[in-house]
């Protein structure tokens, strides 16, 4: 648990003691927690279709909100009901696909419909948090300097939206606001810890999350059953070739250590959000400061406490109609993206629901993903 402060005689505090705002908690041995960018991602889009949808400066974007205006892009119905699908709540491509959409979105004409066009600004104002959060993960041309730019003002954004008139769990749940801002803080420490210990090294964003061959593991496991003795060979082929994919090889922006400066990359992506003309209705930097002078305040614990309940379930979709399709949408992002997904679509392809486990409610999760929460 994260409960002491970063001791000022720390060597990371030399990094990260100047980063205003940011939660410098930490544990044994300087630990911090991490959560899954990719599940993070999931439960982003989760809170999408809940029935209240989410709250951009009191503009409540429900499902069908979101779904008029997708339609007024262009989207098909069949692709929109396969992106607003609220039985698939695992496909990362899905999520990729509704999130970029929804930062396609173009801003209203003048001539539009009062209703529509409040709408369309809040979705524009809220995109810039997606794409804030998520290009980090995706873009491959991006340095580390600018990744950390970019998670720098989605921590900061998604202060704003959260706390704008009080918002909180309209916007998003809280547990999700939380494990934003603890996947950006431990982003931040550990790039902290490797000027540390390697500073010419280079360090890859994309590593950071759940342990790869744990997952793997639990794959191997739902394809052979109680035969674990595997020969090397038992993973050649298809696994392989979707891990060469995610390989940092492919990387192309410049993820040198050497090349970063914390502050620098914390302080712009602050600005990102203050020097914004579009978010400016929202006060951002009067915020900023406002929680400056907050005891024990910080993006993590906006409210100057360590927690704080939150009754709403992320879950929750009860009353929303289910739309499932059977033709799946056309991919926006490249399946390379995400190996996990790319290898469970593989197996049901290949086999169906007998690589899965009936969770009862005719819900079937794989039995790799069962194993890795059992």
């Amino acid at each position: 648990m994260e409960c002491m402060p970063l001791s000022p005689t720390s060597c990371l505090f030399t990094y990260l003691g100047g980063l205003l705002l940011l939660n410098l908690k930490v544990g044994e041995d300087e630990i911090t927690s991490d959560k899954d960018y990719k599940h993070v991602m999931k439960r982003l889009r989760h809170a999408h279709l809940r029935p209240s949808g989410v709250s951009i400066g009191g503009v409540q974007i429900t499902p069908s909100v979101l779904r008029s205006h997708l339609e007024e892009n262009g989207c098909s119905a069949s692709q929109i009901n396969n992106l607003l699908n609220i039985t698939d709540k695992q496909d990362v491509t899905t999520m990729f696909n509704l999130m970029q959409l929804i930062w396609w979105l173009p801003p209203p004409l003048a001539t539009a419909n009062p209703i529509f066009h409040k709408a369309c600004i809040a979705l524009n104002q809220h995109s810039k948090l997606l794409r804030y959060l998520i290009l980090p993960y995706i873009d491959v041309n991006m340095s580390l300097h600018d990744q950390l730019k970019y998670l720098s003002a989605a921590a900061h954004l998604a202060y704003v939206f959260f706390t704008q008139n009080n918002t909180r769990s309209a916007y998003l749940p809280s547990l999700l606001y939380r494990d934003i801002q603890i996947m950006v803080k431990n982003a931040f420490f550990c790039v902290a810890k490797m000027k540390r210990d390697k500073p010419d090294g280079e360090f890859y964003l994309i590593l950071l999350g759940t342990n790869r061959l744990e997952w793997i593991f639990g794959l191997i496991r739902s394809q052979k059953g109680s035969d674990v003795n595997l020969q090397g060979l038992s993973v050649a082929g298809g696994i392989e070739q979707k891990v060469d994919h995610l390989n940092p090889a492919s990387w192309k922006g410049d993820v040198r250590i050497s090349r970063v400066q914390l502050m620098s990359a914390w302080r712009s992506g602050r600005e990102l959000v203050e020097h914004d003309p579009e978010l400016a209705t929202f006060k951002p930097a009067e915020k900023f400061n406002a929680m400056e002078s907050i005891p024990s305040a910080n993006l993590l614990n906006p409210f100057g406490m360590e927690g704080y309940e939150d009754r709403e379930c992320e879950e929750t979709h009860d009353g929303m109609p289910q739309q499932a399709q059977s033709t799946p949408s056309t991919p926006l992002i490249p399946n390379t993206l995400e190996l996990e997904e790319l290898v469970d679509s593989d197996i049901a392809e290949k086999h169906g629901l007998e690589s899965t486990i009936d969770m009862g409610n005719g819900k079937h999760v794989h039995k790799a993903k069962r194993q890795n929460v059992s």
